[in-house]
């Protein structure tokens, strides 16, 4: 609805002259149809039907709404400039309350780390400071990019980390939802350690409401630090 009434309430007549007793008008107006007694009815039926829930705290107390009641103009003008007005208020609050949960996507990052053990595996599963994604609840992340490094250590993307039996999981609550052998033959990933990984908006794995996303590495090198750079995007759950 327009928030102006101005062209409505500038038309002619003005609408606060004296109405008209000329039977014709009320005819072609159809108030000559209207029940005087209808009146103090319509009056609290519609303010019953714009006006508040008494259980919706949003609204004002009874006391407030039979005062209202009574300021309800009757048919013509004024009464649909009382209704604009009341939508305009309702409008109003109810953009207020949904303005908590008015959230844009945003990308984040975040770096974990651990170090392996004397086999050289890891599970930061298991250290709750060292997982690498755990978004608050009403959210969900949306993983895009991991990057997995060795810092300080000479396996580098030109020579990397190969072993027998190694092998690499992405795990959601500990369960594996992604993963790839470190075996110098295997084929069905390309790379051995450091590696990065990249994926689609509709691939993308997806953490929610308190999940944990972490990283396992089975026969890795041995007593070596592993930096898991992880760049997601955190969207509102939709719930339901």
């Amino acid at each position: 609805m327009s928030n102006s009434l101005d062209e409505f309430y500038g038309m002619s007549p003005p609408w606060d002259q004296q109405p008209t007793d000329s039977e014709r008008v009320f005819h072609e107006g159809g108030l000559d149809q209207i029940d005087p007694a209808f009146d103090q009815v319509s009056a609290q039926v519609l303010a019953g039907a714009i006006g508040y829930d008494p259980t919706d705290l949003t609204h004002p107390s009874i006391d407030t709404r039979q005062d209202i009641e009574q300021q309800l103009p009757q048919w013509g003008p004024p009464f649909v400039k009382f209704v604009d007005h009341r939508i305009s208020e309702l409008e109003k609050l109810m953009h207020k309350a949904m303005e908590k949960w008015a959230y844009e996507t945003v990308t984040m990052r975040s770096v974990a780390s651990g170090q392996t053990s004397g086999t050289g595996g890891i599970n930061l599963g298991n250290s709750p400071n060292s997982s690498l994604v755990i978004p608050p609840p009403g959210f969900t992340a949306a993983i895009h990019r991991m990057e997995v490094v060795l810092p300080g250590s000479a396996f580098t993307f030109a020579a990397p980390f190969n072993g027998a039996g190694s092998y690499w999981e992405l795990r959601l609550n500990n369960e594996a939802i992604d993963g790839g052998s470190l075996v110098a033959a295997a084929v069905l990933r390309p790379f051995g350690l450091p590696f990065v990984l990249t994926y689609g908006t509709r691939d993308a794995p997806r953490v929610r409401d308190g999940e944990v996303l972490s990283f396992f590495l089975n026969a890795g090198p041995n007593n070596q630090q592993i930096t898991i750079k992880t760049q997601f995007s955190y969207d509102r759950t939709i719930e339901g």
